[in-house]
């Protein structure tokens, strides 16, 4: 009986004390757990930063085009025909080339239009020699016809053919002015400033 009597009081103490020591231990051992975890986090090697770019924008204007495929079309076009006939002595362009307003592109035979010219301008000096004689006369007639000298049908006469004289004359520069219209078409000019077609004539064709 004293054996269990004496066994008896302490087997209590016994069993709490190893239970409070057990439940002292345990959040030791995870501390020790968690301190080691943490030393081997520490250790690992660190790794270099990313390098990040970067753009700047600025607001400035923007030009946009368009390439699509098409067919030109001349806004402007003048077939080159000669105003007078004749035999083609030269041609000065080349196919396909740009030439300009004015540009010579044939040479006709001018011969035949320099000869009508030259007549035209001595129709022209015997016209104005032949209204020079009579308005000379008509001077003189008419101090005579104020004075009854002469008749009045010679000086009406003679009026009406000074008057005929200016016209001859009239008649006279314009023949001039068509002949030389005629002698400068032989020079078949670019009527507007563009690229040349396909030769039509040759040098030699009438």
């Amino acid at each position: 009986m004293r054996v269990f009597q004496s066994l008896s009081p302490r087997t209590p103490w016994t069993l709490k004390t190893s239970t409070s020591l057990s439940l002292r231990l345990i959040p030791l051992a995870l501390l020790t757990l968690d301190l080691g975890g943490c030393k081997h986090k520490a250790d690992a090697p660190k790794s270099s930063p990313q390098e990040a770019g970067y753009v700047t924008v600025h607001p400035h204007p923007l030009k946009t085009s368009t390439s699509l495929p098409g067919r030109t079309g001349a806004f402007e076009q003048a077939p080159v025909r000669p105003q007078v006939g004749g035999v083609i002595l030269q041609r000065t362009f080349e196919q396909g080339t740009d030439v300009k307003k004015g540009q010579l592109l044939y040479v006709i035979n001018p011969a035949p239009f320099k000869a009508a010219y030259d007549q035209a301008k001595a129709q022209l000096l015997h016209a104005q020699a032949a209204a020079i004689s009579i308005k000379a006369q008509l001077d003189r007639y008419r101090p005579l016809a104020a004075a009854h000298a002469v008749s009045s049908q010679e000086y009406d006469n003679t009026l009406s053919s000074a008057k005929q004289a200016e016209a001859d004359i009239a008649q006279a520069k314009a023949n001039v002015e068509s002949a030389a219209v005629n002698l400068d078409w032989t020079q078949v000019r670019s009527p507007i400033d563009g690229r040349i077609g396909r030769m039509l004539v040759t040098p030699g064709t009438l």
